[in-house]
């Protein structure tokens, strides 16, 4: 569990959100950490509310957010975090379709990838089925464009 770290609401309305940013963009996460490490952060923390420290000095009393993010992401990794986020409260996002590429691409089955993201194989199915008919009406408006 990460410094302040709760289980995200069930309203809709967002007013339970208020102290909640957007925090690092997942493009920026996997640009800057590694689609690995965004993964493993991801297991760890989708669905939840962590603050991100405002440093990672270890030598800072109880700075169990700084000891927590390295642990999970490596040295390298959480400073990115920092250095994108610090000091902010992030409602880190679940990014469910990221995931089931991401481990599609490791050669995962279907069901394997079911139990890493949390979800039913169908949806697993769906989300790479949806990807693929974009990539066909991509191309076949690009060969229109031709």
């Amino acid at each position: 569990m990460l410094c302040g770290m709760t289980s995200l609401p069930d309203s809709l309305d967002g007013s339970d959100y208020k102290d909640c940013c957007t925090g690092p963009n997942l493009e920026w996460l996997v640009e800057n950490c590694g689609p690995s490490d965004v993964a493993h952060f991801l297991e760890k923390f989708a669905g939840t509310r962590i603050y991100i420290p405002t440093t990672l000095n270890l030598s800072e009393k109880n700075d169990s957010c700084a000891v927590r993010l390295i642990k999970s992401l490596g040295w390298r990794s959480a400073a990115m975090i920092v250095e994108g986020g610090a000091g902010m409260t992030w409602c880190v996002p679940f990014s469910r379709t990221w995931r089931v590429h991401h481990y599609h691409a490791q050669g995962l089955s279907n069901d394997e990838i079911a139990r890493k993201v949390g979800c039913h194989r169908r949806t697993v199915s769906r989300a790479l089925s949806r990807s693929k008919n974009d990539e066909k009406r991509t191309s076949m408006l690009l060969e229109e464009k031709s």
